[in-house]
């Protein structure tokens, strides 16, 4: 069964000491819902009844805990963006290789963040590593959106090697669209550990529209991929010019698990690479 629709929006090695960047926070950081303040009935009950120096390891872990919230809403709001410990968007914020390193820094402060938006921003090969590392910090961590990042093969080289530590694991929506810079070999290589990413639901892999190459050198690699990607429901694949047998391989993968395929119907390949 063919079933074809217009690209949708995805539903909306070492970590560095993390006071290197950020200023203290403010006060008012208290107030924030989901970090616990420490009472001082709590702190003197635990004194009484308790081992005077695990009661004080319990307090310094809840203090830290409000003052690394007030370092993330300071460096999110520094961005001009408004900070969500769940769903933080970045995109469109012209990062820098500074900006990048402390958000990587910031992600430890962040586990129970679900939904990560990086779009429209340059995302340099080593901060890029750095940063990825620190993901292994947002075990909630379900959606990663990476589109028109002028991602390169070295750049999937780096998420290739954080699906193989698991880091990745947790993901069910993961955008790389308008990436066009990836080239045959980025994507062929991605696709050969994607087994990894066991609970993704929905992958997005489109091109911009101006473009229309290929897809056949990479996907014989994403077609051994599917059927390992038992999750998978979703396959986006614009303006990435297929044959009518490509599609009808993919498809019936996908009609296995109830899977949609969007892609264009009529496509024809350029010589010109753009993402």
């Amino acid at each position: 069964m063919n079933q074809f629709r217009r690209k949708a929006s995805f539903t909306e090695r070492k970590k560095p000491a993390v006071g290197r960047l950020f200023r203290p926070s403010e006060s008012s950081d208290k107030k924030n819902v989901g970090i616990p303040e420490v009472k001082e009935s709590d702190a003197t009950d635990g004194k009484e009844n308790n081992e005077p120096g695990k009661e004080i390891s319990n307090t310094d872990d809840e203090t830290g805990s409000v003052v690394g919230w007030g370092r993330v809403k300071q460096f999110v709001q520094k961005l001009g963006k408004t900070p969500h410990s769940q769903n933080l968007s970045l995109s469109h914020c012209d990062l820098t290789a500074t900006d990048v390193v402390e958000l990587g820094e910031a992600l430890p402060m962040l586990s129970i963040l679900e939904e990560l938006d990086l779009s429209n921003n340059k995302l340099p090969i080593k901060e890029m590593e750095n940063f990825t590392s620190s993901l292994g910090s947002t075990p909630q961590l379900k959606t990663l959106k990476l589109s028109m990042c002028g991602l390169t093969k070295d750049s999937l080289s780096i998420l290739e090697s954080a699906c193989q530590s698991g880091v990745l694991s947790h993901l069910k929506q993961l955008d790389l669209s308008y990436n066009g810079s990836v080239g045959d070999g980025g994507w062929t290589s991605l696709f050969g550990k994607a087994a990894a990413l066991k609970g993704l639901e929905e992958l997005d892999v489109s091109l911009r529209p101006s473009a229309s190459l290929s897809a056949s050198p990479w996907l014989p690699a994403l077609l051994e991929a599917l059927p390992q990607l038992s999750s998978l429901t979703r396959l986006s694949l614009q303006h990435w010019a297929l044959s009518s047998t490509e599609r009808d391989k993919l498809e019936k993968i996908l009609s296995k698990k109830n899977g949609i395929l969007e892609c264009d119907r009529l496509a024809t390949p350029t010589p010109k690479a753009a993402g």
